[in-house]
């Protein structure tokens, strides 16, 4: 099980290809196990399905809400402002027919929130420039077919986690792999010659001080059919960067930790507080 902030959760398991159950394990097919140790049984939706072996299949799904609203279209959302809650509300009401998910939010700060065009009801949530996330922060959060907007995920228990104690292994991995300080979009008719760039050439995204200059040149030509305008071409350019690139170096940290509740010295204490 692999739970990423804001990128959903994915499962991968091993199965025998000769398993009571393999025949029934199929593209599309839906499995069910825990995701977490506060969570219920979740959803998942099978992916892919790969030889493991000779006798064995790796299987990987990913969580049916996540992929549910990754597969709803949601219409254009006319600009208010809103809060984070009556943003999630608004997702929803703009599906086009039933979205099959519940999304909700607690984050009641204001800010102006719309979209001017279609797009999957999960890059308006999260993911994509004026998503919900975008603009009021926040953690997804899957739990079923609800998926909520969280201004904070859990609760502050007061334990630190620590070697020796409860945490198990600590990973940290920075990557400039994605990294674009600037990104050049051209359009460009292969018959006719035609070439579409902007005034600016480049659009700054913003870039820390102090992170070196990257300059992305993308071509953006099979986004249009025809030449694009100026403000059309700039507006996909930034939509490109959003989805693709990270003005920033990623940083992706993986924590295993053991749930104090498990721990012997510590289950009497638990169960006297549930008491």
């Amino acid at each position: 099980m692999e739970e990423r902030r804001n990128e959903g959760v994915k499962l991968e398991f091993l199965y025998p290809v000769g398993g009571k159950a393999a025949e029934l394990i199929l593209p599309g097919r839906i499995v069910t196990c825990k995701a977490n140790d506060t969570d219920g049984m979740q959803p998942f939706r099978v992916l892919d399905i790969q030889p493991q072996g000779k006798d064995t299949m790796c299987v990987t799904a990913q969580h049916l809400a996540i992929w549910t609203l990754n597969a709803r279209a949601v219409a254009p959302i006319q600009t208010a402002t809103r809060t984070g809650a009556a943003a999630a509300q608004a997702i929803q009401a703009a599906s086009y027919g039933a979205l099959g998910v519940q999304l909700s939010s607690d984050i009641t700060t204001p800010n102006t929130h719309g979209s001017t065009m279609p797009k999957t009801a999960l890059e308006a949530v999260v993911g994509s420039e004026g998503s919900l996330v975008d603009i009021y922060g926040g953690i997804v959060h899957a739990n079923g077919m609800a998926v909520g907007v969280e201004a904070n995920r859990g609760a502050d228990r007061g334990v630190t986690a620590a070697y020796g104690v409860n945490l198990i292994s600590l990973e940290m991995e920075q990557s400039m792999g994605k990294f674009a300080s600037h990104i050049f979009p051209i359009w460009h008719d292969t018959e006719g010659g035609g070439l579409v760039t902007l005034p600016e050439r480049e659009i700054d995204l913003g870039a820390p001080a102090g992170m070196p200059k990257c300059t992305r040149v993308v071509d953006l030509s099979e986004k249009f059919q025809d030449a694009p305008t100026v403000t059309q071409l700039r507006e996909a350019a930034l939509r490109y960067a959003v989805e693709n690139y990270s003005n920033t170096a990623e940083v992706s940290i993986q924590a295993s930790f053991l749930p104090l509740w498990y721990a012997e010295e510590y289950k009497g204490n638990v169960e006297e507080k549930k008491a």
